[in-house]
């Protein structure tokens, strides 16, 4: 049933029940009802609200966000997990760019595991449920305020492999760029150098990154824009790197993949 439907069905004085029910219809299509929803693995999500910043060790790739359009339902993050992960688990991080808020928990998708994918998943959009205790916060923060990373993997495991984040946008594929978000500790500099697109001219393509316009800069300020086109080869092999004062840091390895559309 169309929202435009239920509405009609509803028409006059509505029995408290009814209400009820037109409300959650609304909440499942804003959502995606037929997107599955997953719940961190033994429901831990684990989150920090700092009054002042802190950095320690920070990740310099901070975010891989898949831009789509804005939503009406926030805060909500859907990632766009490959097939190829099934039976495995991923990390979702949450970093804000003035590097107060932090988060992460842990997601299984594997059949057989509670809080696991539903039977017959096999890649797609995933929602990810997440219980904070900071909603007002979450929902305000757009993709350029808050990277969200998804890795193949334990969150206490190292990974290189990364899924995109669709985050307070609408669910809905194929997205027009994927943003890489990144903390790059001062460099002067950053880009990034991708192969294995069919697009490629000489095998190497590259992608120069913006610093960030706004004064909240201290866990993210560079952001790095890549189309979607170029997923057309998975998953997508990347470098990352950062000149300072003139000297090259270490590039940084790392790929994305994109489930089909």
């Amino acid at each position: 049933m169309s929202a435009i439907a239920a509405f009609a069905v509803c028409e006059g004085p509505m029995h408290p029940i009814t209400l009820s029910a037109v409300l959650l219809l609304l909440n499942g299509m804003a959502f995606g009802a037929d997107i599955p929803a997953l719940r961190p693995h033994q429901d831990k999500f684990v989150e920090t609200l700092r009054d002042s910043a802190k950095i320690s060790a920070a990740r310099v790739v901070t975010g891989v966000m898949l831009v789509t359009r804005d939503a009406d339902v926030t805060p909500s993050a859907h990632a766009v997990v490959p097939s190829g992960w099934k039976g495995d688990s991923f990390c979702a991080r949450w970093l804000s760019s003035d590097a107060r808020y932090e988060a992460w928990a842990e997601y299984m998708l594997s059949e057989s595991e509670e809080n696991g994918v539903p039977p017959g998943w096999d890649g797609g959009l995933l929602r990810l449920q997440f219980d904070s205790d900071h909603g007002k916060l979450l929902k305000a923060l757009r993709r350029d305020r808050l990277g969200i990373t998804v890795t193949k993997g334990a969150c206490d495991a190292p990974s290189s492999e990364y899924a995109p984040v669709i985050w307070n946008e609408e669910a809905k594929l194929p997205g027009t760029k994927v943003l890489v978000l990144v903390h790059a500790r001062g460099a002067d500099e950053v880009y990034l150098i991708y192969t294995g697109s069919p697009t490629d001219e000489g095998g190497k393509s590259y992608i120069d990154c913006s610093r960030l316009d706004h004064e909240y800069r201290v866990g993210i300020d560079h952001e790095c824009e890549i189309p979607t086109s170029v997923f057309d080869s998975n998953p997508l092999k990347i470098e990352l790197n950062r000149l300072r004062r003139g000297l090259p840091d270490d590039p940084i390895p790392f790929s994305i993949e994109m489930a089909p559309k």
